[in-house]
């Protein structure tokens, strides 16, 4: 799964090239140019598909890449919630669950950058003390993780600050009262 940047030539040829006998495959969202605009005015009904080519060149060869491009319209809203198309440049098998398939990608980012929120900060070189804090970082995500699913479901700022005071007080840990769950 790739996002708009990737809309590539190039790189699509080296997905569509079958090295190991199969090519790869990809589902890349792609940008809106006037090329584009033409296949979502020709969609006619919620599902289009068409074939696209281009062509890049390297070390003085142009290269003709192909692939599929699927338009689904009116796949999702935007922040005014007027209703957008969505169109994905694939070798995968065309439909309307291409959508929800590329929405998966946003649960990669979004856990990357929960990971960076735990990032314990040091300046040591030593590899083994930046495993260790990388490790526990790992440790505190899957606490949260479990926490969510079992018990009460926090962000994860708010998880670790509540680690934080936990660690820092006197008095021994109760846990809240069952009940709480919801």
């Amino acid at each position: 799964m790739f996002d708009r940047g990737f809309y590539i030539w190039q790189l699509i040829d080296y997905l569509e090239s079958k090295n190991n006998g199969k090519p790869l495959s990809y589902l890349i969202f792609v940008p809106q140019n006037d090329a584009i605009k033409e296949f979502i005015d020709k969609t006619e009904g919620k599902l289009g598909v068409f074939k696209h080519s281009g062509n890049y060149s390297k070390e003085k060869i142009t290269w003709k890449p192909s692939t599929t491009i699927v338009v689904c319209k009116n796949a999702s809203k935007n922040k005014q919630g007027e209703p957008y198309d969505m169109v994905f440049a694939t070798n995968l098998k065309p439909s309307s669950s291409l959508v929800f398939e590329y929405k998966k990608r946003w649960n990669i980012e979004t856990g990357f950058r929960v990971m960076e929120e735990g990032k314990i900060k040091t300046k040591s070189n030593n590899p083994l003390v930046r495993m260790f804090y990388f490790l526990l970082r790992c440790l505190l995500t899957l606490a949260w993780l479990l926490n969510n699913f079992i018990r009460r479901h926090y962000t994860y700022k708010v998880y670790l600050r509540n680690v934080e005071y936990l660690l820092r007080r006197d008095e021994p840990y109760k846990p809240p009262p069952i009940d709480m769950v919801y």
